[in-house]
């Protein structure tokens, strides 16, 4: 109503807060593509006005929506621009995410801890919970459980005293993705389970998605293959609707693993093809190693039901897979720098080696493997 009422009123210099306002709600709700589009229009009218104060918020938003859309050469663009405008916990909060997905955990972490102690001297709760959470998020992926919780019983803490839903949501996520990685599936179950009723509560799609992805996966630790393809068919259906790249990707990947487990083959390769290109498309070789790696095993799955020709036409396809999916995690392990995770992605690498080694021996390459 506001946006509708500027031309009538002659309100222009409004413009640049109205859609950016606009933004933040369609950005909230999942809505990508649309946030995207007003931002960009924010920026485009503020820069007309002349606006400072509202161009960086309005990069820094834009960095956000990029991240989540998996395009982060762009995220890396517009933050560059966003910190000429100064450093703001936002915008170090985003530096650190981005840094987060291209696997530079030692930069996402320096990132993280600036933005928090900024926080703290602005005394602004609600982003240092955000921050803390993100913070337990870089101790799970390298696997220091122990830490990692401390930083989330950090940001539970600080929540409380916001109440703000929205914080809390991404919280759950966190902790169920720690529980279920120590095996600890009934604790995992509760959190993902509160993730998902509270992200219904509030139209939030983005965590709704990630709750059906992270129970879909429970399920298929359980064997429970019908109720896990249920719960990731309608992961991916609204991923793909709210154009949310790296989450329709995990989707479908955890999709194919459920189809997989039940034995259907062909579409459990599908599913796996359908995230392998997103995951190209958006640029993160680390899940595209993961993806070769189970379009590997599904062709080795369907060369032992096969005869002749085409069963060795399947297990040259897998060996194919095996070898790009060791590549490409090679390549993130050389990358990573530390020694520690270099140890730990070279830890991961070894099963499609061994996998590709296997075949290569079942196959009569004896001397290749």
């Amino acid at each position: 109503q506001a946006r509708n009422l500027i031309p009538r009123w002659n309100y222009s210099a409004f413009t640049p807060a109205v859609l950016n306002n606009l933004g933040v709600i369609a950005y909230r709700l999942g809505l990508m593509e649309t946030a995207r589009q007003n931002f960009l229009a924010a920026f485009d009218a503020a820069e007309k006005h002349n606006i400072k104060r509202l161009q960086g918020m309005i990069l820094t938003n834009l960095s956000a929506v990029a991240i989540q859309l998996g395009n982060f050469r762009q995220a890396a663009d517009f933050l560059q621009q966003a910190l000429t405008f100064g450093k703001t916990v936002a915008r170090l909060n985003n530096l650190g995410a981005l840094h987060t997905y291209l696997r530079d955990y030692e930069s996402a972490l320096l990132a993280f801890r600036e933005a928090l102690e900024l926080a703290r001297q602005r005394k602004d709760i609600s982003r240092q919970v955000l921050i803390w959470n993100n913070i337990g998020g870089l101790y799970w992926l390298q696997g220091n459980y122990e830490q990692a919780l401390s930083c989330l019983k950090q940001a539970s803490e600080l929540a409380e005293q916001t109440g703000d839903l929205f914080r809390i949501a991404p919280i759950h996520l966190t902790f169920g993705l720690i529980y279920a990685e120590m095996g600890e599936f009934e604790k995992a179950e509760h959190h993902f389970s509160e993730l998902l009723r509270i992200s219904r509560q509030i139209g939030d799609r983005l965590n709704e998605v990630g709750a059906l992805s992270r129970l879909g996966f429970l399920r298929i630790r359980q064997k429970r293959w019908d109720e896990a393809i249920k719960l990731l068919e309608e992961a991916s259906e609204i991923a793909a609707k709210s154009n949310h790249l790296p989450n329709h990707a995990l989707a479908l990947l955890n999709l194919g693993v459920a189809l997989e487990g039940k034995g259907e083959l062909e579409a459990a390769l599908k599913a796996y093809q359908e995230a392998l290109k997103i995951w190209q498309d958006i640029s993160d070789p680390w899940m595209q190693a993961w993806a070769w790696k189970n379009i590997g095993d599904v062709n080795e799955k369907l060369g032992e039901r096969m005869t002749g020709k085409e069963r060795e036409r399947h297990w040259l396809q897998a060996v194919d897979a095996y070898w790009r999916s060791v590549r490409l995690m090679e390549q993130v392990r050389e990358g990573v720098g530390k020694e520690q995770m270099q140890a730990l992605f070279a830890q991961s690498a070894s099963e499609p080696f061994y996998r590709l080694v296997n075949l290569l021996a079942q196959m009569g390459r004896a001397e290749e493997a």
